[in-house]
């Protein structure tokens, strides 16, 4: 009985002890715009978010807020687009992320932006040195070595666009849309994972498990045999 009231006191104690704390940031504290789309931390720690006003980044204590320009030939200064949707990086200094219609990439040391593709640009993911693009039907990857687009494989999707892409661990490409779910092996064809789900968000863990979250009905899990 004794030893029950002292694991009840501590457990009780131990509940007060690691109170949880939220911050907000607001426009009010320099973010771009109350919509956001998308959240990345690069290499140093700091939180990127893309609004539809914008790209902002917080370090910790202040709040940044960025509209991507760029400069033609005369040194004028034209507006790329506000509207950021997804945010990436390679951990070299560099930021990726699609604005607007337009695949535009920030170097933190230069602090300059370049349109890399005008495009229909729908989904980004970063993979190992290449960076993914899903941009009007097809799926391009942005060799950062080369600095070249390459082709690597059509959709074909009738009425339907992609949500999200992410290269998983297998070196599998995984395509969400707003009518399914795809994936693309080397040398194989197009599969069709899992039909008529408007797919939000695609995520590998460290078990090799996909979870997949889905508009209408939660979350799936694929296991790493294909079972969900």
């Amino acid at each position: 009985m004794r030893k029950s009231i002292i694991l009840f006191i501590f457990l009780h104690i131990l509940s007060y002890a690691f109170p949880i704390y939220f911050k907000h940031i607001g426009m009010k504290e320099g973010l771009s715009q109350l919509s956001v789309m998308s959240i990345y931390q690069d290499e140093l720690g700091r939180m990127w978010f893309g609004t539809e006003e914008g790209l902002s980044v917080f370090d910790g204590v202040h709040v940044t807020s960025h509209k991507p320009t760029l400069k033609n030939e005369s040194g004028k200064e034209t507006t790329v687009g506000n509207s950021i949707d997804f945010i990436t990086g390679d951990n070299q200094g560099n930021i990726y992320f699609n604005s607007d219609n337009s695949l535009v990439r920030y170097n933190l040391r230069s602090q300059q932006f370049a349109c890399l593709k005008q495009a229909w640009v729908n989904a980004i993911a970063f993979s190992g040195e290449q960076l993914w693009v899903n941009a009007s039907d097809s799926i391009f990857v942005w060799d950062t070595q080369t600095e070249k687009l390459h082709f690597r494989f059509k959709l074909e999707l009738s009425n339907q666009h992609a949500t999200c892409i992410m290269v998983d661990s297998q070196k599998r490409c995984w395509i969400g849309t707003n009518s399914g779910l795809y994936m693309k092996e080397e040398d194989k064809p197009l599969a069709y994972i899992i039909p008529s789900e408007d797919i939000y968000a695609l995520y590998e863990d460290s078990h090799r498990n996909l979870w997949i979250s889905a508009r209408m009905n939660g979350l799936y899990k694929r296991e790493p045999s294909g079972n969900f």
